[in-house]
């Protein structure tokens, strides 16, 4: 067993003679590399070339389309685990509801590729793939299984916020004969309230289209805003008429009309020329001031009745009469009464001047 100079075995070419099956030779590959080879493995071919060229050719033979680093390799492959694979955490969504990917995308990433390429796909502008039809599959409308089962292309390239406004659980909003998100709707030139405003109207079943186009006066402060319910001009003069019968307080009309509104109503900051000539502001600035319309004789007597019973706290007794604790204090120990259950919030004292009503 023996080898000679310029003698050929695959890519090697031996460079010095060599004469035992154990020793080695010097040999050059067709790429250039010069490495010593045993002469038994170039007799027997078990040496064919250097190991560069070896795992050149082993991954030439395994490339399909040299695209696995390619974003779209990624998407294909997202779009099919999660319509194929039972452990995907997106299967429930996809699969598990009987959306497919086509036969022609499912098995071949080139198809899918060339298409996504043909239909503007820009990883610089970050699109996503959308199912036109949020229950219809991942179709390309040509392969033989979508004519078939007269699958239409459903798929297109969008922006990530208009992927999210197709979603399922999307709240659709129809106003003026259209059909849009809430996301949408607020940024319509229709709507002259903010998403956040829009979205607390649209869940207390305010009318769409007034939820929409009425300006948004309500208070907005530290827990944003709290406008529940858009107010009419007749509305605001019916707070100020009734807030003048000394029978309700502030806090029972912002209950009555759903609103937060009242304070700011009565002291003629908001509707200012909607109240400017009804005549009552000057009532109401003396009525706020003395605070005559806080208890009137009636409510009075009934906090009386309830504090003499002994089964109710301060607490729970504002809340039936439906004014704020500190006013059911004040009549309390104006007539030397404590209320009953759990500890005693307060002392029985000599009322003061500004405790008496």
């Amino acid at each position: 067993m023996y080898v000679r100079v310029d003698e050929e075995f695959g890519k090697w070419t031996v460079l010095e003679d060599g004469l035992l099956k154990h020793q080695k030779v010097k040999c050059q590959c067709e790429c250039g590399k010069i490495k010593e080879v045993f002469v038994h493995n170039l007799v027997n071919n078990e040496s064919k070339q250097c190991g560069s060229c070896r795992t050149a050719e082993r991954n030439r033979k395994n490339a399909k389309h040299g695209l696995r680093n390619h974003p779209l390799y990624g998407i294909w492959r997202g779009m099919r685990r999660r319509c194929n694979n039972p452990s995907d955490s997106g299967y429930k969504n996809y699969g598990q509801r009987g959306i497919r990917v086509c036969k022609s995308w499912n098995e071949n990433f080139i198809e899918f590729y060339n298409w996504a390429i043909e239909n503007n796909y820009e990883h610089s502008a970050a699109l996503e793939i959308d199912r036109i039809d949020n229950n219809g599959n991942y179709s390309c409308g040509k392969c033989e299984e979508c004519l078939e089962k007269n699958w239409k292309l459903n798929c297109r390239w969008v922006t990530p916020k208009v992927n999210s406004n197709n979603r399922r659980s999307s709240h659709i909003i129809t106003a003026f004969g259209e059909n849009k998100t809430i996301s949408e709707w607020s940024e319509d030139a229709r709507c002259v309230v903010t998403y956040g405003t829009l979205m607390q109207r649209i869940h207390r079943d305010i009318d769409p289209e007034s939820a929409i186009t009425v300006p948004d006066l309500g208070y907005s402060g530290r827990f944003g805003n709290l406008n529940k319910k858009p107010l009419t001009e007749s509305d605001v003069l019916e707070i100020r008429k009734l807030f003048c019968t000394g029978n309700f307080s502030q806090t029972q009309l912002n209950k009555q009309f759903d609103t937060m509104q009242v304070p700011q109503i009565l002291s003629g900051k908001y509707w200012s020329k909607t109240t400017a000539n009804d005549g009552l502001q000057e009532k109401i600035n003396l009525m706020i001031e003395s605070k005559k319309h806080f208890v009137t004789e009636e409510i009075e007597a009934r906090i009386v009745e309830l504090g003499k019973t002994k089964k109710y706290k301060q607490s729970e007794i504002a809340k039936i009469v439906g004014f704020h604790q500190s006013h059911v204090s004040k009549v309390l120990i104006k007539n030397g009464i404590t209320t009953g259950r759990g500890k005693k919030t307060y002392e029985i004292q000599p009322p003061t001047d500004s405790q008496i009503f």
